[in-house]
């Protein structure tokens, strides 16, 4: 089965691409200078369950090779979306790999990201 074969799965990649793009897009117009990102977050945030650990209500799915898009991961720390759901099946294994890349080369911000993933 050829990749560039336009399937379901392939529609939904490209379509959820084109569309967290348009989303970097619009806020980057909006976003201001970083003096004034860091007095509000542009993401709401929620407690997560009883912790009272505040997370956005987005998460970034990571269905992509992230090995060799590392600087998708820090455009969302940027946006303050801190939650990161992945899997192994995720980009054959290339999503937990470009996020383990992408935390062992900035250790300082493990401590603020929230990592999901599954079998």
């Amino acid at each position: 089965m050829s990749q560039n074969r336009i399937n379901r799965r392939n529609f939904l990649k490209g379509a959820g691409a084109a569309g967290l793009g348009s989303v970097f897009a619009a806020n980057r117009l909006h976003a201001g200078d970083k003096e004034e990102k860091s007095k509000k977050s542009m993401i709401p945030m929620r407690p997560l369950g009883k912790t009272g650990t505040k997370v956005p209500i987005l998460s970034m799915g990571t269905m992509y090779n992230l090995v060799d898009n590392q600087i998708m991961l820090r455009r969302t720390l940027d946006l303050d979306v801190n939650y990161w759901d992945t899997a192994y099946s995720y980009a054959r294994g290339n999503s937990e790999k470009g996020i383990g890349k992408f935390l062992g080369n900035n250790p300082d911000v493990r401590k603020n990201v929230f990592l999901t993933s599954k079998a």
